[in-house]
């Protein structure tokens, strides 16, 4: 536990989003024109400045990321479970049309 809270203090979240970066791709052609069609995606980088290292994510352009820090997040949790820091994560949200009571 420790571990991964001295490793908060270091990680940086960083996004950068390029709309046109392509890359190729044609699942439905075969042999040499398979990569012929680009597909469009989203880069999304963290920069961990304990190791020099950035991890950078490809998203693709079906999945509609939203606006907000929710899909921010998700992405944040799922890179330190990748990378070990923790092993599972649980997020749990309210239910559509539901108020937080104070």
């Amino acid at each position: 536990m420790q571990k991964a809270l001295d490793h908060r203090s270091l990680v940086k979240n960083e996004r950068e989003y390029y709309k046109d970066v392509h890359y190729p791709s044609s699942p439905l052609q075969a042999g040499p024109i398979y990569f012929l069609t680009s597909r469009k995606c989203d880069i999304f980088g963290v920069c961990c400045e304990a190791i020099p290292q950035q991890v950078n994510f490809l998203i693709e352009e079906s999945f509609d990321t939203g606006k907000g820090a929710n899909p921010v997040i998700c992405m944040y949790l799922l890179w330190r479970v990748m990378t070990g820091l923790n092993a599972s994560i649980s997020i749990s949200f309210l239910p559509v049309g539901h108020k937080i009571f104070s």
